[in-house]
């Protein structure tokens, strides 16, 4: 493009000459139509002005002049100007809106109705607002409605005024700045909406992602939702735990796309182990109770919570613990589970198939279905219980309703000897009268035969009295001091026992002792000693000249495995003797 400022633009052809008139013409249509050319390209309205504004000024010789453009409602205004001080443009920047809204209040006056603008000028109607005191030259018009245009420019740099083919000159020049501004506010207008466009079609590619994701995200939601029921209608019939764990572990495996699993259950009271495991490699088969409660209390080390509140979940944060068991735990996720404080268990889950973690949706969506998962383990752990208890009743049944046939044909036996002890009165009866007049021979046989009937009924009856003493074959017991007893029981927390009846033990008892008389052993050593760790000590004490109520107590203590049974020297009477307090 040539440089078409006003120093260094073409001249129009000098006055002299017959061809003055025709080769003017010629010369300013030729730049019209050069002017056309360079604009048709320009898409940026400032510059379409700027440049428009340098092309008319050169060839007419003008030295000062300006181009304006505001939208009707002046939110975007531009101007572009040339031959003016710095303080000229900045005053009319700062009146451009006044300026604008001045020509286009009277369009009969500055606009014409044709194509073409209509050129005047300011000072021409007396009184009129000068854009500048030196413009002499104005052309207003309008673009597509929306916007509202301004030209002034000054005279010539020789201070001759502008002809009528100048001015003709300007009106189609102007012409060529309209449908070049035209064009290129249609061009930039489809630019914006292009641009417009092109942001709502981000937005709606952004929100049909969302949309996809969301609907992935509910499909996910929904599946797990269709496991969970799944969950509870196939763990629900469950009542054995290893059947329940086998089934969790597989519905889990098979919910996420998991190739291993693994789960262990530690019994704590019953010190007792579960598992089941699908795809590890260690030896979780072999696992002793000793070593599921280290391992656990390792677990509980690395859990996020630290926590063992009952039906409760811990994730733990490294499964470094469950290398060093020996299992294969790449990628694997631990979790510990916490029924209650006796019951305690591990759930590991490996990675997918596919090789990818599980994500935290799916770790919260696990946490779920563990949940549920240990409602129904305490489930059949209380049925568990409930039928060892059904069980321990059934055999304590069996052993009564065997004790109450003992009794029946015990008592029988009684009556058949009741019996013959009244016929054998009724015969002594007669013996007895007959003895007034018996002689030696017959004591001595009456003294036999009531030997003889007495073994005989001492036999039978289940109250026999022995001939000799049962102590009298059984190994004695161990003998304690008084002394020595008294610091096993502060030191050892040794258990002391009172053998003799209860009224005996309400008179007067060593403090703290437990009432164990033998004949009801065995319903106090149920109720009060049946959970008795077998090596503590125990120190039995109480006896009379005639009944060694200690050795028979001891020696039932000793046959429930108790092997520390120590009777006390001397009973009652040493300990009194060592002034030692007594109640009550």
């Amino acid at each position: 493009m040539k440089d078409p400022s006003p120093r260094n633009a073409a001249r129009p052809p000098a006055a002299q000459g017959p061809g003055h008139a025709a080769d003017k013409t010629r010369f300013l249509l030729g730049n019209v139509l050069e002017t056309s050319r360079e604009l048709s390209g320009v898409v940026q309205p400032a510059k379409i002005m700027d440049t428009f504004l340098l092309m008319v000024m050169g060839p007419l010789g003008i030295g000062c002049g300006m181009v304006a453009l505001a939208s009707a409602e002046g939110r975007q205004q531009t101007l572009a100007c040339r031959g003016l001080a710095p303080g000229e443009v900045q005053d009319l920047r700062g009146r451009l809106g006044a300026i604008l809204t001045h020509f286009h209040a009277t369009p009969e006056r500055y606009q014409s109705l044709t194509p073409h603008p209509l050129l005047a000028s300011p000072a021409s109607g007396g009184g009129e607002p000068c854009v500048l005191p030196h413009m002499k030259y104005v052309i207003a018009w309008k673009v597509e409605q929306d916007y509202q245009g301004l030209l002034a420019i000054g005279d010539r740099f020789d201070g001759t005024s502008l002809g009528q083919d100048d001015l003709d000159f300007l009106s189609d020049f102007t012409a060529s700045l309209v449908s070049s501004l035209t064009r290129a506010l249609v061009t930039q207008n489809i630019q914006q909406l292009n641009a417009e466009l092109e942001k709502q079609n981000d937005c709606l590619e952004k929100a049909l992602a969302e949309a996809k994701a969301t609907r992935r995200d509910l499909d996910k939601r929904v599946f797990h939702l269709k496991s969970l029921h799944e969950l509870t209608s196939e763990l629900s019939p469950v009542v054995n735990i290893d059947d329940l764990i086998n089934a969790y572990l597989l519905m889990m495996m098979g919910t996420f796309g998991i190739g291993q699993g693994l789960i262990l259950l530690h019994d704590r009271a019953n010190k007792t182990v579960r598992k089941a495991s699908r795809g590890f490699v260690g030896k979780i088969n072999t696992l002793t109770s000793e070593e599921a409660e280290k391992l656990l209390f390792q677990c509980f080390d690395v859990s996020e919570n630290r926590s063992l509140a009952p039906m409760s979940i811990n994730r733990l944060t490294s499964t470094e613990v469950l290398a060093q068991a020996g299992w294969e735990t790449k990628g694997a996720k631990g979790f510990m589970l916490v029924l209650d404080e006796s019951f305690m268990g591990l759930l590991v889950l490996g990675p997918s198939i596919s090789g990818d973690c599980l994500h935290p949706a799916e770790i919260e969506t696990l946490g779920t279905y563990t949940s549920t998962f240990l409602v129904f383990l305490k489930n059949a752990r209380f049925l568990e219980t409930v039928q060892a208890l059904n069980e321990s009743l059934s055999q304590r049944n069996y052993e009564l309703e065997r004790t109450i046939a003992d009794l029946t044909e015990a008592r029988d036996k009684i009556t058949m000897l009741e019996r013959a002890k009244s016929h054998i009165k009724q015969v002594i009866q007669g013996e007895r009268e007959r003895l007034n007049r018996a002689t030696p021979l017959d004591f001595l046989f009456l003294a036999i035969f009531s030997v003889v009937f007495g073994v005989l009924f001492n036999l039978a009856s289940p109250n026999r009295i022995p001939l000799l003493p049962p102590a009298a074959f059984r190994p004695a017991s161990a003998l304690i001091e008084v002394e020595q007893a008294r610091q096993l029981l502060s030191e050892s927390g040794a258990v002391l026992v009172d053998a003799r009846p209860k009224e005996f033990f309400a008179h007067r008892r060593i403090p703290g002792a437990v009432n164990l008389p033998s004949p009801l052993f065995e319903i106090v050593y149920l109720m009060k000693f049946n959970n008795l760790d077998p090596e503590r000590p125990i120190i039995v004490y109480g006896r009379h000249i005639s009944k060694l109520y200690d050795e028979e107590v001891a020696h039932m203590l000793r046959q429930r495995n108790h092997e520390r049974v120590f009777i006390l020297a001397g009973g009652l009477p040493a300990w009194e003797g060592m002034s030692y307090p007594l109640e009550p």
